[in-house]
């Protein structure tokens, strides 16, 4: 499958081989088998772009799940815990990559309003997102 034009292969690459530190991608499979095989050549196709940063894990999920998921795991960030249900695709391909950067140290580069506004948080904050393509 294609994930990115041709063109922006490269782009892709520099941006992943620049990644601060390596990161492993968890794939837990899920009890849908259909959907297990575009998981796994997304996150082949991503290792692949860059060796030497990301790595593949394949592993059964302690609860059953219809569909896989991909969490991402990094060493200097542990508490970092991005999980995609579902093949992400489209948009949320770009989510993975961004993902990718956040949980390996990059800080995201924000308008000075929005860092004001994150620097007067007093405590952490627990998120969850939930995207449905509809």
């Amino acid at each position: 499958m294609t994930y990115v034009a041709e063109h922006n292969e490269g782009l892709l690459m520099d941006r992943l081989g620049s990644l601060n530190e390596p990161c492993e991608l968890v794939v837990s499979p899920g009890a849908e088998a259909l959907s297990s095989p575009a998981m796994l050549d997304l996150v082949d196709y991503l290792v692949s772009l860059a060796p030497n940063r990301l790595s593949r894990r394949l592993q059964i999920a302690e609860e059953s799940r219809s569909g896989p998921t991909l969490h991402i795991v990094s060493r200097a960030h542990p508490s970092f815990g991005t999980e995609f249900w579902g093949v992400p695709s489209g948009h949320e391909f770009l989510n993975v990559i961004d993902s990718l950067e956040l949980a390996t140290g990059r800080i995201p580069s924000l308008d000075p309003v929005t860092t004001a506004l994150l620097g007067q948080m007093t405590s952490a904050v627990t998120l969850k997102v939930f995207v449905t393509p509809t």
